[in-house]
């Protein structure tokens, strides 16, 4: 007898490569538990393929609902990013093969269990709302992975798993009976088959460029400490029109691999059909995922007080104002209230000067502010930031890009430190000018990697 369960969910917006933002609305909807849609494929490239466990196999379009249980499976040319209910996104990179055993979130609590069994590939995971309060677990062929507010990038091999820290409150290694921890951004966890997880150790210089270049289908920056997101001095929105995560797609029909079967796309939870966030959504599958003990004899945590050599890369233009843990949030002078909008046509002529703060994590250790001014010109759609941080004062061009994003196009070298700044934000609010502008930054030390610090910006119209 099939189990039924209530979702009520609402689709707002899935953002392109990163960490996305989800709300759903709509009315209830009952739908079987083998059906229950646990999320939404917001961009690929190529074909890549999704199974749900009593469905034909199609490939998976920009829009179409992931289901609990689902295959998904690329090969070499594909690759696909998926945003689930609670704001998770995963990245998947080609030839991967990966499934999505577990899924259940109350949006009143925000509170949650989500689990992936991943036997092949390089993913992305970038933690929502579950991952605040307990990890996402991924397991492989030699691990199981969990991840606790943040974000990890997984090469899984059949003999091998290598799990990388980029940002967050801690990531989670266990295989063999035994388990490892790392909370420096830019650890490295090494696990083979078989035996224990290794120690964590610090990534060096350049040490992510293949895993990112597989996921974002583009040629990783060199001497970009590799995490950094800054694409070598590219904006944003230049990395996401060449990453191969193209937006081509959206205007193509799901296609079904299996012919003769009818396309369920809107059937449940998802773009066409919305239901509300007040019921918990529950899709499980038949499995028992692994779970990770907290209480491991022989778990190793990093020490804190030592520097970290890569920062996190940047997340894509923010739709709703950033903010920033861990242990809590804190919005920056300047930002406009938390959940404001971004404006979405910008205005073409005029001289605005925006003035603000900066709150950023420093080497693993919150919290540090700083001062934040954008000149911004509408009409050239160009500004000047300057900028002090630590100590360190910056000053360069940003650029304009789509939507209302703007973005520095190569790093700011600061002209009394051996720092670079990249950081890339969006416009908020209405009227012929908007009223704020809110993002993400990076600063990175340009004398041997010893310095590392992210963290959020935000200013108001002055």
């Amino acid at each position: 007898m099939a189990k039924y369960v209530l979702v009520r969910v609402s689709l707002v917006r899935a953002v392109l490569l990163g960490a996305s933002a989800l709300t759903f609305v709509g009315a209830p909807f009952i739908v079987g538990e083998a059906a229950a849609k646990v999320g939404v494929t917001s961009a690929t490239d190529g074909d890549p393929l999704g199974k749900p466990p009593q469905e034909a196999e199609r490939v998976l379009r920009i829009g179409v609902d992931v289901q609990a249980n689902e295959l998904i499976t690329t090969n070499a040319n594909d690759r696909a990013h998926l945003v689930f209910l609670d704001g998770s996104s995963l990245t998947v990179g080609p030839n991967a093969q990966l499934t999505i055993d577990r899924f259940v979130f109350d949006p009143s609590t925000k509170t949650g269990e989500l689990a992936i069994n991943a036997s092949k590939g390089v993913l992305r995971l970038v933690g929502g709302k579950i991952s605040k309060g307990s990890p996402i677990t991924i397991t492989t062929p030699s691990s199981t992975i969990g991840i606790r507010g943040g974000i990890t990038i997984l090469d899984v091999k059949a003999r091998q798993t290598d799990s990388t820290f980029v940002f967050g409150k801690d990531m989670t290694v266990r295989g063999a009976g035994q388990t490892q921890v790392a909370t420096r951004p830019g650890s490295m966890i090494v696990t083979n088959l078989g035996s224990p997880p290794g120690m964590p150790t610090i990534l060096a210089q350049g040490a992510l460029n293949a895993q990112l270049s597989a996921l974002e289908g583009r040629r990783a920056p060199q001497g970009s400490g590799g995490g950094g997101g800054g694409g070598g001095g590219r904006s944003p929105d230049n990395i996401a029109q060449t990453s191969g995560l193209s937006t081509v797609n959206s205007s193509q029909p799901v296609r079904i691999v299996a012919p003769g079967v009818p396309d369920t796309f809107g059937s449940g939870p998802g773009p066409r059909n919305r239901n509300p966030n007040d019921t918990i959504v529950n899709a499980l599958s038949n499995t028992n995922p692994a779970t990770i003990s907290a209480s491991s004899p022989t778990s190793f945590t990093q020490s804190q007080s030592q520097e970290a050599s890569v920062p996190p890369p940047l997340p894509p233009p923010p739709t709703q104002v950033p903010t920033i843990g861990p242990g809590g949030s804190a919005t920056p002078v300047g930002a406009p209230p938390p959940g404001t909008p971004p404006t979405v046509n910008l205005p073409q002529t005029g001289t605005v000067t925006y003035v603000g703060s900066m709150v950023g994590i420093v080497n693993g250790h919150p919290t540090s502010t700083g001062s934040y001014q954008n000149a911004w010109n509408f009409g050239q759609n160009a500004g000047t930031v300057t900028a002090n941080f630590q100590g360190a004062n910056f000053q360069g061009a940003t650029v304009g890009g789509s939507r209302g994003s703007f973005s520095t196009p190569t790093a700011i070298q600061a002209n009394n430190q051996p720092r670079k700044l990249e950081l890339v934000g969006t416009f908020f609010g209405l009227g012929s000018q908007p009223g704020h502008q809110a993002g993400f930054f990076n600063i990175t030390s340009t004398n041997r990697g010893n310095y590392s610090a992210s963290g959020v910006f935000g200013a108001e119209k002055r």
